[in-house]
């Protein structure tokens, strides 16, 4: 049985919310060929089923309910994740699916006080879902300007992603990931095929990201999501060098851990 913190979730106003946004992409997405329902139309010619996002979308809105308190936060984000990291997807489509997400933000659906550890994990494991759509978000290529609107709308729900309650709990590589793309995007996408807005948007962003990295806690659960070697190497260093102010290091003790010059500090290629 859920707490009665645990239903909040699945709570008349948010639940409402979910279906109109359900509706919303449903109907953007039948109004392209691509996405038409017809079903004499059902081939799968361009490498998969042209309407696949449409009956996930329908699958959830089916099992929704006000009273329906088993749903997982998982289950509730797959179809709009699914989207935003589909190539084949429209910018306008790819959009609406982070907006609708960001509306599950502002509203609390990642609100982990009060709940239970087994809840909590839940969410959590929905928010990395999330943010791995987010980093990895594609979409056709319309023009620029209405490409840098898709983009901006990234990078403000995943700073809100790093902002709500959940994303305290989201593992390192995630957090670094977010802001590696905040990054990429304000050095790399920049005029004359970007506006100067995109590049200054980037850059506010990513400032306030690194603001909530250092005020809100995810410094201080670093050591318990880190690697071991990031915990490891600077405790062995100082201890080398205690070692050595005492007393001349021996053979054996010259083989500690030390920090390795090829480490994790250098972001992954994009």
């Amino acid at each position: 049985m859920k707490s009665r913190e645990e239903a909040e979730g699945a709570s008349l106003p948010t639940y409402s919310m979910i279906l109109g946004e359900i509706q919303l992409l449903m109907t953007v997405m039948r109004r392209n060929q691509k996405w038409k329902t017809d079903p004499l139309a059902l081939s799968k010619t361009q490498g998969f089923n042209a309407n696949t996002f449409i009956k996930t979308l329908q699958k959830l809105r089916w099992s929704m309910s006000p009273g329906n308190e088993d749903l997982h936060p998982v289950t509730v984000v797959r179809p709009f994740v699914e989207i935003i990291k589909a190539e084949d997807t429209t910018g306008l489509a790819t959009g609406l699916a982070i907006a609708s997400l960001q509306k599950l933000l502002k509203r609390g659906f990642f609100e982990v006080k009060g709940r239970s550890d087994k809840y909590r994990d839940s969410l959590v494991e929905a928010l990395v879902s999330v943010v791995d759509a987010l980093t990895h978000c594609r979409f056709e290529s319309t023009d620029s300007r209405r490409d840098e609107l898709v983009l901006m709308k990234m990078l403000q729900a995943l700073s809100a992603c790093l902002g709500c309650s959940a994303g305290m709990y989201l593992p390192d590589e995630d957090v670094w990931c977010m802001i590696q793309t905040c990054y990429r995007v304000y050095k790399v996408m920049r005029p004359p095929d970007y506006s100067d807005l995109l590049c200054e948007a980037a850059e506010s962003i990513l400032k306030e990201m690194v603001a909530i990295v250092f005020t809100k806690g995810h410094l201080t659960s670093t050591p318990a999501l880190s690697s071991p070697n990031a915990i490891v190497q600077p405790q062995a260093v100082e201890e080398k060098e205690q070692v050595e102010g005492d007393t001349k290091t021996t053979t054996s003790d010259s083989k500690r851990v030390r920090p390795s010059s090829s480490s994790s500090s250098s972001p992954p290629p994009p």
